[in-house]
């Protein structure tokens, strides 16, 4: 998929699981991530209740509490194994959204950054589904070789010509 209207859920938003094959049918959860690059693409990964695949894997990549070599590692759902859940904002009714459809005009959106279509209900264009707000780059932990953010601007070295250099 190529954009927000194609994608149709987008990270942070909720959704239940509707494929009566998978284990958490009829489960709540949120959407993570969505697959758009690679071999396998225009998939969703879910925070809870994504299907799991069995793969053999050689005896060289166990890890150390493995004991076998069949492991289960969790796999990405389509989109039409999952429905949008909407909370109406004056009720806090819960609905599974079969569809949503767009509106042709576009707003910013300050969380994205950019313009949006109005999500809405389809068939329903009162009710509005707003789009999930976008996690913030400072939830993120820092890595252990990472640089302090306070530190990243800092100048440590003064180079006296551009010329030649003082690095042997």
């Amino acid at each position: 998929f190529a954009n927000e209207k194609q994608w149709k859920y987008l990270p942070g938003d909720k959704v239940v699981i509707v494929n009566k094959d998978y284990e958490s049918f009829g489960s709540i959860t949120e959407v993570v991530s969505h697959v758009d690059q690679g071999a396998t693409t225009n998939l969703y990964t879910l925070k809870e209740g994504n299907p799991k695949n069995l793969m053999a894997i050689p005896k060289m990549f166990w890890s150390k509490d493995q004991t076998t070599f069949i492991h289960e590692l969790e796999s990405f759902v389509k989109q039409d194994d999952i429905r949008l859940v909407y909370e109406h904002p004056e009720t806090k009714e819960v609905l599974i959204v079969d569809d949503v459809d767009f509106t042709e005009e576009m707003y910013y959106n300050s969380s994205y950054d950019k313009l949006l279509p109005k999500r809405f209900v389809k068939n329903n264009p009162d009710l509005i589904v707003e789009w999930p707000s976008k996690k913030s780059n400072a939830t993120k932990t820092a890595d252990i070789l990472g640089t302090n953010p306070d530190e990243v601007l800092k100048e440590t070295f003064q180079p006296e010509s551009f010329f030649e250099s003082d690095i042997p």
